[in-house]
Order: C-alpha cells, then structure tokens, then sequence
C-alpha cells in the first residue's frame, strides 16, 4: 500500500488516489497534492489506456486562484503525462481516446489533445443567444459529444477536425 503523509504535526494528512481492483478492492494509485501547502477538490475523471485524466482545483489558502482549476493526465504509476490549467473547474469531461473533452462552469467546452493536453478548440456553450455550463457530458461512438447543461437541456456538439 502507498502511503504519503503532507504537512507535519497535528494537521497532517495523508492523501491518495484509489482505484478499484478486479477482485472488488480499492488500491491507492498515486498521491493528489503535488504540494503540502496545496488543497485539492477532485472534480471528473476517466481512463485512457493505462492512464488516468482527472480534473480538480487546488486552494492555497485564499481560495481558487487564477490558474487554480486544472485537468492532468497521469500515468498509473503516479508520473504526470500534461496538464491543463485554467480559471474555472471542470463541471464534466470525457474521451475518444484522441480528445478529452472538459467543460467548465463558466461554460466553456475545451478539446485537449490526449497525447499531450494542448487545446484543440474551445466553444462557448448557449443556447438561443443564452450562455449555459455543462452538469456532464459524453461522447457518441459517433464522435459527437453530448451535453447535458444546468438550464435541463441536452446539446449536441458535433465533432471538429
């Protein structure tokens, strides 16, 4: 089992990423914080291959700052692959394999490469003129993404070159 104890004294804590195991049992894969002084909040993630993107924010103390929310692709041994900082969390993401697709809360869907997370393209999401933000979304093994926003609507996006 991997352990990683952050801080010291009376408030340290011990974080992990767990994973279920073919038999039914959680493992630990890798540590979430990449600083002691850092507070993470986990947000969606999904499995590509033999690695993991996830997306969270992190809080030094005076809560989100810029550049605070972020999507990063690691490895199953804990190794970060890319990582994808913005402003605002990640409400919903998904993949292809090719693309992962991350909507945020001020209702922005972004296409990162998922070989190496640089931004395909971005749309601001609305609907009649009306922006939106995504609760989740998915990807059609047509290519389509699909989008359930926080107004009740379904939207289609339809996939880009």
């Amino acid at each position: 089992m991997v352990r990683r104890v952050f801080g010291d004294g009376p408030f340290a804590r011990e974080k992990r990423v767990t994973a279920l195991g073919a038999d039914g049992t959680l493992r630990p894969l890798f540590p979430h914080s990449w600083a002691p002084a850092e507070h993470h909040f986990g947000g969606p993630a999904v499995e590509i291959g033999q690695s993991l993107v996830y997306a969270g924010t992190v809080h030094h103390g005076q809560g989100l700052q810029p550049g605070g929310a972020y999507t990063v692709r690691r490895s199953l041994d804990g190794a970060v692959q890319w990582q994808h900082r913005t402003d605002h969390p990640a409400t919903a993401l998904d993949t292809d394999g090719d693309t992962v697709y991350v909507a945020d809360n001020s209702g922005t869907l972004t296409a990162l490469d998922a070989a190496d997370g640089s931004v395909r393209w971005n749309v601001e999401l609305e609907v009649g003129g009306v922006p939106t933000a995504a609760l989740s979304l998915a990807v059609t093994p047509r290519g389509h993404v699909l989008i359930r926003t926080v107004d009740g609507r379904i939207l289609e996006c339809a996939p880009r070159p």
